[in-house]
């Protein structure tokens, strides 16, 4: 008598945009973790500009939710994450910024510099700084996060020729200000790239 010990890998969709806001969704093996569904709305001085919908395979209970405020821009992320085959096949809705003050600020970068600040709102209770490098350009970005998509230092190649880098800290202003040339356009393309590192 023989005994099938033969593991079934979880199956789910992945959509993950490369040049554009679009993607196909493929079906991926994830032979240890689960389907993410996660939905990113993106704001431009409190006017929404995009929704990006990424799906792909995540690591057990990673499903980011909350805020990121870089002052002029912002994005808010929702997530759902499961377990049984081809689960995150739906797109998920947009996510409001919420617009409540919290009472904490940090440092923000405007113009050429890091030394402004912006106020936190929701549920930002964090501090975020992000580094995004690309064709040997580095930039910087700095605002608040709440902590659910803060979690330890990250840094990963999200796209070909992109390196991105993020740390968060606790406490108003923990993101000290400092020096950084950082043009509008190269926030947004900066910004969308650390879509992918949470």
């Amino acid at each position: 008598m023989f005994c099938d010990v033969s593991v079934h890998s979880l199956k789910c969709m992945q959509c993950i945009p490369e040049t554009s806001l679009n993607c196909t969704n493929t079906e991926v093996d994830c032979p240890a973790g689960e389907c993410l569904s996660l939905g990113v709305t993106t704001y431009t001085e409190g006017m929404k500009v995009n929704h990006i919908n990424l799906k792909y395979c995540s690591a057990p209970g990673h499903c980011p939710s909350g805020s990121i405020n870089y002052g002029m821009v912002a994005s808010s992320y929702d997530s759902e994450c499961c377990g049984t085959d081809l689960c995150n096949a739906q797109d998920m809705p947009d996510r409001p910024l919420v617009s409540s003050k919290n009472g904490q600020k940090c440092f923000t970068c405007t113009g050429e510099h890091c030394s402004s600040t912006v106020d936190c709102l929701g549920d930002e209770n964090r501090c975020i700084k992000s580094r995004v490098i690309t064709d040997g350009t580095t930039m910087t970005l700095k605002g608040c996060a709440s902590e659910k998509l803060c979690g330890t230092s990250q840094s990963q190649v999200v796209l070909p020729n992109i390196y991105t880098s993020s740390v968060c800290c606790e406490g108003s202003l923990c993101n000290h200000a400092e020096h950084s040339r950082l043009p509008l356009s190269l926030v947004l393309m900066a910004f969308s790239s650390l879509i992918l590192t949470l």
